[in-house]
This record gives C-alpha cells, sequence and structure tokens, in this order.
C-alpha cells in the first residue's frame, strides 16, 4: 500500500505550524517492547523523531504531531494523552 507523504497531504506544512506544548516538554522515562529508556521532547523536536512539522491538538489534553527525521526520508506520526503531569500515553506510526 502506498502512502503519500505528509507535506503532500497537507499542502504547505512546515515547521512554523508546530509548537509542541510546555505540559509535553521534557525527559521522559519509558518502557517499550521490554527495553527502559529516556526521550527529549523539546519546543519543536523530539528525540529519534526528528523536527516537528506540525501539531493538533484537542481539549488540552490530546496531541497529534508530524515529525521529520533529518536523517532519512521517514515522517513519525506520534500522538499523546496527557493523563497527569507525570504521565503521558504515546501511539506512533511511521510512513
Amino acid at each position: 500500500m502506498f502512502l503519500p507523504s505528509p507535506v503532500a497531504l497537507f499542502p504547505g506544512l512546515s515547521a512554523k505550524d508546530c509548537e509542541i506544548p510546555h505540559v509535553i516538554r521534557g525527559s521522559w522515562f519509558y518502557r517499550e517492547n521490554g527495553e527502559y529508556s529516556t526521550t527529549e521532547i523539546n519546543g519543536d523536536s523530539m528525540t529519534g523523531r526528528g523536527t516537528c512539522l506540525s501539531s493538533y491538538n484537542s481539549h488540552r489534553v490530546n496531541y497529534t504531531f508530524i515529525f521529520q527525521d533529518p536523517t532519512n526520508t521517514c515522517y513519525n506520526c506520534v500522538k499523546f494523552f496527557v493523563r497527569t503531569v507525570n504521565i503521558l500515553d504515546k501511539v506512533e506510526c511511521k510512513y
């Protein structure tokens, strides 16, 4: 199956369309696939995902971001659900 790039889906998509809110920014500890790790999220990027190109929020607790990895042509769609000030749930896909 062919998936078009986010840039093709959303004409004019660029980093100026994205600002990661303060509630999500910082250093996060997580466990995924049995491995423990950390990730850094700042105002415009996320460790291992790249630079944020676009964002959308729903009720200030559900956030969706499209990141572009500068080392390859992959785009990462990451959705965060803010559970508490210390807990985020994350769902993501690559294309």
